[in-house]
């Protein structure tokens, strides 16, 4: 994976710009870090609910699969306060952000956390205010920072690798869980795993890592867990397939496609075509004739808004990045990758990819994040928090158990495996205008990986790839995470 491509991954992980963080540096005492408790408690009204609960940053030595020095995972939990539930029955949820080299910011911050960012009108730094749609009231809430991001740090550069790898990242992410149940009493808690963007990745890693994970269900959000389909790559036509119903959706959004009747009218008519009349001109590949090219060239200008003859011109495959810098090319626009409803000037000066993306939105958070840290949950050494690290990207190894010599990257076969031998239940979730993880590949991934279709729930949101930003969407992926959870 080259250097554009995996900060690109850091980038859809986070949804903004924020302060990197070097992953090249002596970064402090980790056991001094293990050793940090603080315990703070609080009260909200979440979901219509009164809320009384306490709030625990907690730092514990992480063992180094690479074999070197142990790191220190420092994490941040809300459990509610509450004598008419044990704690053998009140269900935990652990929450991570993907990356490689985004903490746990997006989840805990943007939606699913008691506080969420905004930022006001005209204003460059967002603040942090109450969140009425936070679901403590009916689940545990840890929110997980991994090795080199939030405060969480190995014990220096070379022994950070340990960590910085698909299986490494996944075993250190799993040993924690795991202790964490133990440390706190909560073997016998239903427990639940959320990741959203490469954290859909970690999750899969996560269940391949042991031969009965014990959860009670899994949360994959923006999905990322077949990049060999995903590849824009000569010759894989799955691909282009993947990406033209987010197309249509996000020319919809923008007037320059058919965009009568709901939103999932709208996608399923584009994904109709997809999976019909353009996958079949697509398998014939040179072999198919120009009359039959003419007709699926107009059917497909028609639903995401490009002309024919530059469909074309791009062999009627065109790229996600052909697509935001074209569709609206003849006002200076491009769209946004991350959210295709969002855009920008065409060419942006002094913006490197991908920070050129007008889908990064959000003020800067860092104040407002050092600000709760400190003065609401009581760390006293806030400076350092990172909560995106992009140095990670480039280290990062993408590589896992005999995926080299396969030459195929599907993390989704650990998912259907697990899937086979326990059975917890699933709740795919993703955004309608999200051209970074397209709705279709994450749905296709999960229906080729022999899991079990009658545990596995879809849901689609008007959204783009970090879709706990849109209030509404993020009322609608509560009552969903709450149903997953009351039918246990």
């Amino acid at each position: 994976m080259n250097t554009l491509n995996r900060r690109a991954l850091v980038a859809m992980a986070c949804g903004l710009v924020a302060a990197s963080g070097r992953a090249h540096a002596q970064v402090g005492n980790v056991l001094e870090r293990s050793r940090l408790r603080c315990v703070t408690h609080h009260s909200g009204r979440f979901n219509g609910s009164m809320v009384a609960y306490t709030a625990t940053v907690a730092g514990s030595l992480a063992p180094n699969p690479g074999g070197g020095p142990a790191g220190a995972i420092v994490t941040t939990a809300y459990v509610r306060d509450t004598a008419s539930m044990s704690a053998s029955t009140r269900p935990v949820l652990f929450l991570f952000n993907g990356g490689p080299g985004a903490s746990s910011t997006p989840l805990h911050f943007s939606g699913a956390g008691p506080k969420r960012r905004r930022t006001p009108p005209g204003a460059s730094l967002a603040i942090l205010k109450d969140n009425p749609h936070c679901p403590l009231d009916f689940v545990d809430l840890v929110f997980i920072d991994p090795i080199g991001t939030g405060f969480s740090r190995p014990a220096d550069d070379a022994s950070g690798h340990g960590f910085w790898s698909m299986e490494g990242d996944a075993e250190s992410v799993m040993t924690y869980v795991e202790n964490w149940l133990k440390d706190n009493g909560r073997q016998a808690s239903p427990a639940f795993l959320c990741g959203e963007s490469y954290g859909t990745a970690r999750a899969c890693m996560m269940l391949r890592s042991r031969a009965k994970p014990r959860f009670a269900g899994l949360v994959l959000i923006s999905s990322w867990i077949n990049a060999s389909a995903m590849a824009i790559e000569p010759g894989n036509d799955l691909a282009p397939i993947f990406w033209l119903p987010t197309m249509a959706m996000v020319a919809a959004f923008h007037g320059r496609g058919h965009g009568s009747g709901s939103l999932s009218d709208q996608y399923q008519r584009a994904q109709t075509f997809a999976e019909g009349p353009y996958a079949a001109a697509l398998l014939q590949g040179e072999a198919l004739q120009d009359d039959e090219a003419d007709n699926v060239a107009r059917q497909m200008s028609a639903l995401i808004g490009l002309a024919p003859a530059v469909l074309r011109a791009h062999g009627l495959r065109p790229t996600p990045e052909q697509f935001w810098n074209e569709l609206l090319a003849d006002r200076g626009l491009r769209t946004g990758r991350l959210d295709g409803r969002a855009t920008g000037p065409l060419h942006a000066p002094n913006l490197p990819p991908p920070y050129d993306d007008p889908g990064l939105r959000g003020g800067d958070s860092k104040k407002a994040l050092a600000d709760y840290f400190r003065d609401s949950l009581g760390v006293r050494e806030v400076s350092d928090y990172v909560a995106l690290n992009g140095a990670i990207g480039d280290e990062w190894v993408m590589t896992y158990g005999d995926v080299a010599e396969r030459g195929y990257d599907d993390v989704s076969q650990y998912l259907g495996d697990a899937m086979r031998r326990s059975p917890f239940p699933l709740l795919m979730v993703g955004g309608y205008y999200d051209l970074a993880t397209p709705l279709l590949a994450g749905r296709h991934a999960i229906t080729h990986a022999g899991a079990p279709l009658d545990r596995v729930r879809f849901r689609a949101y008007a959204a783009g790839h970090s879709i706990l930003d849109e209030t509404a969407v993020l009322e609608d992926f509560v009552a969903d995470l709450r149903q997953m959870i009351s039918a246990r």
